[in-house]
């Protein structure tokens, strides 16, 4: 996916999934941003999406200043903003950033899975564009591969790649709304439960048991939910015997705080 794509392809995922935001509504609040109240039309925003950037240094202002106010990190921002020049540049000079298809790469999963330690292990936070680009590329590639598989070795790496940048991706939505993260989490425990069994893959927190207490705490946590409470208490005491005790304790505390 070439630079552009890369930016079109994140303003979309920010807009739908982790902002829930239709394009009508970031029309409007884009467009009440200008200090010359330019109307910004729906039609606008796609054309954006599908990564021509946008026209002018105001839309651009505008259009990050909303995403401040959804709660997006400064970093993440900046990023979108780098993301626009290289898309001014990529559409003019196409033949500089020849597209690669990150899902078709031999070592796709040790690439994201280096991201992913980076950002749990070492706090060095990936380009969030790159990333969220890389997700919906990979999420296109493994639906194609149901109609047309480009074998089970590649597969099996796309999965866990796809499992790695959504663990990213829950990270860096969190500010925006808590909620997405935690439907990320929940989506990640059934997806290496499914594909890689109770071990998961072979990095920190990347177990299926460990991303669905993530998402039970946020739930209980943030939305005051005993239900996910009691579910997360369910699930400290069904950890496998591998599973640390501070694991299971961490747990019952957390449960323990919401149900009293």
């Amino acid at each position: 996916m070439g630079p552009a794509n890369a930016m079109g392809m994140f303003l979309k995922v920010w807009r739908s999934e982790w902002a829930k935001l239709s394009r009508a509504q970031l029309a409007t609040a884009v467009s009440a941003s200008l200090k010359k109240r330019k109307a910004i039309t729906p039609r606008m925003i796609l054309y954006w999406e599908e990564g021509h950037p946008p026209g002018s240094t105001e839309e651009l202002d505008g259009l990050c200043q909303v995403m401040a106010r959804s709660r997006l990190s400064q970093r993440t921002v900046n990023a979108f903003r780098r993301s626009v020049l290289a898309a001014v540049v990529d559409r003019q000079y196409p033949e500089m950033n020849p597209a690669r298809d990150m899902a078709e790469r031999p070592d796709v999963d040790e690439v994201a899975q280096v991201l992913r330690e980076g950002l749990s292990e070492e706090h060095i936070e990936p380009d969030a564009v790159q990333v969220a680009a890389a997700l919906w590329e990979l999420r296109s590639a493994l639906a194609r591969g149901r109609v047309s598989s480009p074998g089970r070795r590649q597969t099996a790496r796309q999965q866990a790649a796809l499992c790695y940048l959504r663990a990213i991706c829950a990270e860096l939505s969190f500010a925006v709304d808590w909620r997405v993260a935690a439907d990320l989490h929940t989506a990640n425990a059934d997806a290496l439960a499914l594909h890689f069994g109770p071990a998961g893959l072979p990095s920190f927190h990347m177990e299926p048991w460990s991303a669905l207490s993530k998402a039970l705490g946020m739930r209980a946590r943030r939305g005051g939910c005993p239900t996910s409470a009691q579910q997360l208490l369910e699930l400290s005491r069904a950890l496998p015997e591998k599973v640390p005790p501070s694991a299971s304790g961490h747990m019952l505390i957390q449960a323990a705080n919401i149900l009293g």
